[in-house]
């Protein structure tokens, strides 16, 4: 190889590099926290949590309290004020850092807290149902993760091959 293909080269590869900067991660990460929120949503609508496992059925005397108020399914954490729905699709759920996911604390309501740790009352003992969480195939190690982060690789790699065969 001449040593002017080598220096264009090296030129081209300076240019591809430039495109890979702060907005060209924090752009990925947005759409990974947006897949994340998806499933999230997913996971109460169909009755699942963060781990993929269907939630325990609702006890016969939560049935029939939903039953007064007029609630007919047997989905759980879907009342009849929805506010839990109603976080999952907030604006605000996720926020996507450079290369990081933050969920928004879900602490500050009570009820929707008590449901992720399980709760007793006099009467019963309700369990948790972790519906809310980073999912499992999110996390590190995750079919989710790794495709996240095999998608960024072939972005870069396709630079840097474009770049050298531009030169």
């Amino acid at each position: 190889m001449a040593i002017s293909r080598v220096i264009k080269a090296l030129n081209n590869l300076s240019k591809a590099f430039s495109d890979i900067d702060d907005d060209f991660f924090r752009e990925r990460t947005k759409d990974y926290g947006e897949k994340i929120q998806d499933r999230l949503l997913d996971g109460i609508v169909r009755g699942y949590d963060t781990e993929g496992k269907t939630f325990k059925g609702l006890a016969k005397r939560t049935l029939a309290n939903r039953r007064r108020l007029g609630i007919n399914h047997r989905r759980p954490l879907i009342a009849e004020n929805e506010s839990i729905l109603n976080f999952l699709q907030s604006s605000d759920l996720i926020q996507a850092g450079k290369v990081q996911v933050k969920l928004k604390p879900a602490d500050d309501n009570e009820y929707m807290f008590d449901h992720n740790e399980g709760f007793t009352t006099p009467s019963s003992s309700v369990p948790p149902r972790k519906w809310y969480g980073i999912p499992k195939t999110y996390r590190e190690g995750g079919t989710q993760y790794e495709l996240f982060l095999n998608k960024i690789i072939k972005e870069i790699n396709n630079k840097i091959a474009n770049a050298i065969n531009e030169s």
